[in-house]
């Protein structure tokens, strides 16, 4: 019925749909990336405003506009949920495993290939992302299809007549995919492509294939694609340009204080956690790619560039993070996907691989017996049991594979080996990623929310402290005014000042002492301990309820609980 691609493509996304099925679903926000961009794509919906992102109702202009039209658009079909807001990220990360295995039937064998595809899907960074919103994983996709356009067009074959096909075709598609990829992050994604292509030019200097470039054509889809937003976003918000363009991308490169620092070999140490547990393949197959006298071709070297040439400018940036090496996986999956030709381990690799399976054998009981040591650390936060149960399977079905793995690899049966302990780490992937629905209810502050909307009466106020929860706003669907610092959402306050939204904490004390109108006001747990109670412990207050990591306080107390002093009237 399907051919043996067709197959093969039909099983990546099986795998990859799988994985974000068992991870998305009922789970809920918790991580402050992923509350921020489903919520700028709900206020996108609220205010039908589709040229500048929102975020708390102020201009939020970190990031172009396109993967908040992926979430906007999501909510359209499927309504404003939880699912809504992933399932842009499942299938970018689902279409990455397929590129991945595209790019790889160009160097390798069907087989090879398919297990290229693998390993991006289960490397531990993309199969996490793949469940959160993050633009991080649309931007693989999109780079990942740009260096795919490449690859077509560089090397698709020859002409018929002893000369290179280049097709104009691809020149095309691949001018279409940066542009748009552009609209995900800006300058970054361009520098991604460009660079290495840049360093591809200079080195092998293919004058035909430059010359033959639908260079008219190429410049006009990427214009038109790029200008509409630009110019409509220029006439509504003109400070975008130096605010993005100068501000998030020219002076962060040299400046660490404006996104994230941190030492400069970081890239490495993410590129190579990011790929676990198969960053060992990678490694093999690099070493035995540098001790080799095979000719390097050209569509090799491409290949090499696309990753030495970004983990250079990804190391020489100020600004560093785990997710930036994200697009650069693909990369790894694709070189260690060589080892799978013909796949036979040399002695000082099944070392490597010994001592990592053995170090995989004390996790399940490193993992129970630590849960001692922190959980009282957390001041005795709620826990769902059931949540640790299922991560320890989890733990436990990888020791199984670890266990199986290790009598094949004595035995130098190292496709069975590398299937085994596959099928182990694939089964705990899921196992943790089911886990995460009990796990994250107590990192969300959604239990908290639905409990203010059962007590929340007309005329009453919310208020939110400190800790910026956009998670609050998504399932309220309602704008909050906020108490204390605002971090990202600074600059757009600037633009739209509200004193109405935005208070100081000077502002708390009146609230407090308001005996005619109730005031509600959610907190994180760590900001009540270190701030709230600091600033405010001689005022009236009652905590109405409590979980997991927030709180709901109060000036006054609900009917039958709460004496004022902040220590009675918890639930949960």
């Amino acid at each position: 019925m399907f051919s043996d691609r067709k197959q093969d493509i039909l099983c990546i996304i099986l795998l990859g749909v799988i994985f974000n099925v068992a991870a998305s679903v009922s789970r809920p926000l918790w991580n402050r990336d992923e509350s921020r961009y489903a919520e700028v794509g709900r206020e996108m919906l609220e205010l039908g405003d589709w040229v500048t992102p929102h975020l708390y109702y102020v201009p939020y202009l970190d990031k172009p506009v396109l993967n908040y039209y992926f979430v906007a658009v999501s909510y359209l079909v499927f309504g404003v949920n939880e699912f809504a807001a992933r399932v842009s990220a499942g299938i970018w990360g689902v279409l990455s495993g397929v590129l991945t295995y595209l790019i790889g039937l160009r160097f390798y064998s069907r087989r090879a290939a398919f297990v290229a595809g693998l390993l991006l899907l289960t490397a531990m960074e993309h199969a996490i992302l793949s469940t959160f919103i993050t633009i991080d994983m649309a931007l693989t996709f999109f780079v990942l299809l740009s260096f795919y356009c490449l690859f077509r067009y560089f090397f698709d074959g020859e002409d018929g007549v002893g000369g290179q096909r280049y097709s104009a075709r691809f020149g095309r598609l691949f001018a279409g995919v940066l542009s748009l990829s552009m609209l995900l992050k800006g300058p970054i994604s361009l520098i991604l492509v460009g660079w290495p292509l840049f360093l591809y030019v200079v080195w092998r200097r293919p004058w035909e294939a430059l010359r033959r470039f639908p260079y008219f054509s190429g410049i006009l889809i990427f214009v038109l694609i790029q200008l509409p937003w630009h110019l409509a976003i220029y006439t509504q918000t003109p400070e975008y340009f130096y605010y993005f363009y100068y501000t998030r991308n020219f002076k962060a490169f040299f400046d660490s204080s404006i996104h994230h620092g941190d030492v400069w070999y970081a890239i490495l140490l993410y590129l190579l956690s990011g790929f676990m547990p198969w960053s060992f393949l990678f490694i093999f197959a690099l070493v035995r790619r540098f001790r080799s006298s095979r000719r390097w071709e050209d569509k090799e070297l491409l290949l090499y560039l696309w990753l030495g040439g970004d983990v250079l400018f990804l190391t020489l940036s100020a600004s560093k993070l785990p997710t930036y090496v994200l697009p650069l996986l693909p990369c790894l999956a694709i070189i260690s996907g060589g080892l799978f030709e013909n796949l036979s381990f040399h002695r000082w690799e099944r070392g490597v691989w010994y001592v990592f399976l053995a170090l995989l054998l004390l996790l399940p009981g490193v993992a129970w017996f630590s849960q001692f040591y922190f959980l009282p650390s957390l001041d005795q936060l709620p826990v769902e049991f059931v949540g640790l149960i299922y991560a320890l399977v989890g733990l436990v079905v990888l020791a199984f594979g670890a266990v199986g793995g290790i009598y094949f690899l004595r035995r130098g049966r190292d496709w069975e080996f590398f299937w085994v302990f596959f099928g182990g780490y694939f089964l705990m992937l899921l196992v943790g990623f089911y886990s995460l629905q009990f796990f994250s209810g107590i990192r969300s502050s959604k239990r908290v929310c639905k409990k203010l909307e059962r007590v929340l009466r007309p005329g009453d106020r919310v208020f939110l402290f400190h800790n910026r929860d956009y998670a609050a706003l998504f399932y309220l669907r309602r704008r909050i005014p906020h108490i204390g610092a605002l971090g990202e959402i600074t600059y757009g306050a600037r633009l739209r000042p509200s004193r109405d939204y935005f208070l100081s904490f000077e502002d708390v004390p009146p609230l407090l002492r308001d005996r005619s109108r109730r005031v509600y006001i959610l907190a994180f747990w760590k900001d009540f301990r270190t701030r709230f109670q600091r600033l405010y412990s001689h005022l009236p207050y009652v905590i109405v309820y409590r979980y997991g990591n927030f709180l709901l306080l109060s000036n006054q107390p609900l009917e039958g609980g709460g004496d004022g002093s902040g220590k009675d009237g918890v639930e949960g």
